[in-house]
């Protein structure tokens, strides 16, 4: 059996103590409590509640209800009381001067010395009403405190301010003091003292008003009208008051007075009359009154209170024309010369309506009006705004306002003479915009550049370029823009990225949707530096190439090339990327690369067969190796080295290595391509088939073949391959038909037209190429 408490218990006479027993591993766990002295300390059997009665020593058990052996107890020594005494030193008022009790008023302190001993509180009576109470903790067994000076407040004037009742009458009251211990047991009294009250009549005053408010320093004001209920609050028992008067002088010097003849005592202060245009921040009441039987009874002043009866001086209305969807009206009221005399806090409220109404009209019949778009859209003048300008506790005035349109349609930019991610654009930006119904200011666009390029000096936010100060400043860490008309300027030579956000806004302040536009100047071509290959090669198996190359502003990718030439060297032979470039940096996005060493692996392929036409094909061995590097402009340079023989084993032959295979060709599905802008059923891909007729029998001409477009100038760029299984295969007679099919979808914004090209590759690094003077052509546009 386990019981709490489980240490000895120190208690003083009174007391009380609840004990716990708790059976365990027992099917009945019925408990029941016994003491050993029930004088000492006395318990109830069923619920272990227990009381300390007289000093000694008990022992409390909790034992089994079916089994007495079971149990288990703990010891309660009651100790005797500490010494405990009361001593009155003085009363004094609030101030400290000393007090007669032959002739009390109003507050008394009283002061007494307490040796608390084991007290638990002190109270303080005036007659029978408790005035003051201190409580007291103390732990049995331990010292007793020290003395200690006790002081209470007691307010002999004291009233019940519902029904203005006071608490004591004028006469004698006995004010007594006393140590309760436990058990509310009395342990010391102080010798009683009698009060003989002489406290004098008064008038008890609540002053309400219509409504109240607190200014910005947290003091309160009133405002509307005022309440004034008086109570007369009398000492005497046969005294009574009959009548009580009002007497208020505004600040202006007038007079107002009233009176009343029967209890509750009311009167009224209207805003309307008495405080129409009053601001009092010390509004006082003076009250008399009159005794029944005659004679003058009490009388006072209030306690002066703020009093706002003034609406606030209003600030002005700047008229506009047209406003907008998101005109806030608030941003159309200047606060200049507003001010208020009173509480303040002045709000305002904006009413719109028909340009007829006066304004107490369209206050009750317009609409009370946020934004624009709390209108519906109209003409030139088709409303008048009016604030209602109010402080915080609803004085208000009215101020006249403007007549205005309201225009909710925003503006939009149709066109823009550049297009997106342009380089080197050799005219500036023009914009062509559109409005609807309140047209546009001379400056309508609000226009942003933000310049990025490698070098730190420039200015990231609105750059002055080439003697141009771009739109654009620095606020507060953000880019905001600067008002142009339709042309924007944009530099011509000096590098990096430039990007333009333009945002159209008409006269009622609508805004566009914002476009963008980034152009690139860079008329500094890359460099690419010395190309490094493998020291031998082995045709149709790939060789690793490497190449460091940079720019001024942004490196876009390197190309690695073989070049094939006829034996004398003079033409100037055929360029052929058998691999796609390879990427650097990512030209118009946010991180500029200008530089890097790029490592390729490409197949090595040693001849070259040119078919042109329906003549003799032209077998040319491989020349040399270019690297070309190309920027985010378009701009390249190209370094080279010279293949000779002795790196692929020193083989020179030219033979056609194709001899029983007829000539391979190429065509296209369709000679047009959309590649930006495009609409309905504009083509935005190309399907390109290659063509290679052989004996039966002989295998696959290609272990891949690459497809390639070919610029005016003679240049090949990579557009992808197929593996040489990928043919489909058609016999007819002795010969065999290789179809390629290789869909291209082009990147966006490609223009020009270009020629088509194939180039076969074997397994033993020879190549046969379609022709290059017959391509098909195909015309890339974007609209």
């Amino acid at each position: 059996m386990a019981i709490t408490p489980d240490q000895p218990v120190a208690l003083y006479v009174g007391d009380t103590l609840t004990v716990r027993a708790t059976i365990r591993n027992m099917s009945h766990t019925g408990v029941t409590y016994r003491s050993s002295d029930p004088e000492v300390v006395d318990i109830d059997t069923e619920t272990g509640f227990a009381t300390a009665r007289s000093p000694g020593s008990a022992r409390l058990a909790g034992i089994s209800a079916i089994d007495p052996r079971v149990f288990a107890e703990i010891e309660v020594t009651v100790l005797p009381d500490l010494p405990a005494s009361l001593t009155l030193t003085e009363l004094t008022t609030p101030s400290g001067d000393a007090v007669d009790p032959s002739a009390v008023s109003a507050t008394v302190v009283a002061t007494y010395r307490v040796e608390a001993g084991n007290a638990r509180r002190l109270e303080v009576l005036l007659g029978e009403r408790l005035m003051c109470e201190e409580q007291f903790t103390h732990v049995a067994g331990e010292p007793a405190p020290e003395p200690a000076q006790v002081s209470c407040s007691i307010d002999t004037a004291g009233y019940d301010e519902e029904s203005a009742i006071p608490w004591f009458l004028n006469g004698m009251f006995p004010l007594t003091a006393r140590l309760i211990g436990p058990g509310d047991r009395p342990l010391a009294e102080a010798p009683q003292v009698t009060f003989n009250l002489r406290n004098p009549a008064r008038l008890f005053t609540k002053i309400t008003g219509e409504r109240n408010a607190v200014d910005s320093s947290g003091q309160t004001w009133f405002g509307g009208d005022l309440s004034i209920e008086v109570f007369p609050i009398l000492f005497e028992s046969d005294k009574a008051v009959r009548r009580v008067e009002l007497r208020y002088e505004a600040p202006n010097g007038e007079i107002h007075t009233a009176s009343a003849s029967a209890a509750p005592f009311r009167f009224g202060l209207s805003a309307a009359e008495v405080l129409a245009g009053v601001t009092d921040s010390t509004l006082q009441v003076s009250l008399s009154s009159e005794l029944e039987g005659g004679g003058d009874g009490p009388s006072e002043e209030t306690d002066p209170l703020r009093y706002d009866g003034t609406p606030p001086r209003p600030g002005r209305l700047v008229a506009r024309a047209w406003v907008g969807a998101e005109t806030r009206f608030v941003e159309t009221y200047s606060t200049e010369g507003e001010g208020d005399d009173g509480v303040g806090r002045v709000s305002v409220q904006f009413y719109a309506g028909d340009p007829a109404l006066s304004a107490e009209d369209m206050v009750a019949e317009g609409t009370l009006v946020e934004v624009g778009a709390d209108l519906s859209q109209s003409g030139a003048g088709s409303y008048r705004l009016v604030a209602r300008v109010c402080d915080a506790l609803h004085n208000c005035t009215l101020l006249d306002g403007y007549e205005f349109g309201v225009d909710l349609t925003p503006p939009q930019i149709e066109a823009l003479n550049l297009p997106d991610r342009l380089a080197n654009p050799g005219e500036d930006l023009v914009a062509r915009v559109r409005d609807d119904l309140s047209g546009f200011p001379q400056r309508m666009l609000e226009v942003v550049v933000e310049h990025l390029d490698s070098r730190p000096a420039t200015d990231t936010c609105g750059p002055m370029v080439e003697s141009i100060d771009l739109p654009g400043r620095s606020v507060a860490g953000a880019c905001v823009g600067d008002t142009l008309g339709a042309a924007i300027p944009v530099p011509r030579t000096t590098a990096g990225y430039y990007t333009y956000t333009l945002v159209a806004f008409d006269r009622a302040g609508n805004r566009s949707e914002p476009v963008r536009r980034t152009f690139l100047v860079d008329l500094q071509p890359p460099l690419a530096g010395t190309v490094e290959m493998d020291a031998a090669v082995t045709p149709g198996e790939n060789f690793s190439v490497t190449v460091p190359a940079s720019d001024d502003v942004e490196l876009a990718s390197v190309e690695v090339r073989l070049v094939y030439r006829s034996t004398g060297g003079a033409e100037p032979g055929v360029a052929v990327p058998f691999i796609p470039s390879s990427p650097v940096g990512e030209p118009f996005d946010d991180d500029l690369t200008v530089g890097d060493e790029v490592r390729a692996t490409s197949p090595f392929v040693r001849t070259l067969t040119l078919a042109n036409g329906e003549g003799p094909r032209n077998t040319v061995l491989v020349d040399s190796l270019r690297a070309t590097a190309y920027d985010a402009a378009g701009l390249f340079a190209s370094s080279a080295m010279v293949i000779r023989p002795e790196r692929y084993g020193g083989d020179v032959g030219t033979n056609d290595p194709f001899p029983r295979f007829g000539v391979a060709e190429v065509t296209v599905d369709r000679a047009t391509v959309c590649t930006a802008g495009c609409e309905g059923d504009d083509p935005t891909g190309v399907r390109i088939s290659a063509r290679v007729e052989g004996e039966s029998g002989t295998g696959r001409p290609f272990a891949r073949i690459h497809f390639y477009r070919r610029s005016p100038s003679g240049l090949l760029s990579h557009l992808g391959s197929l593996e040489g299984t990928e043919a489909s295969i058609t016999d007819a007679g002795n010969r065999s038909t290789y179809l390629y099919k290789f869909d291209y979808q082009p990147p966006t914004g490609l223009t020009g037209e270009f020629g088509i090209v194939a180039v076969g590759v074997s397994s033993r690094g020879n190549a046969l190429a379609t022709s290059l003077t017959a391509a098909p052509v195909v015309s890339f546009y974007r609209r």
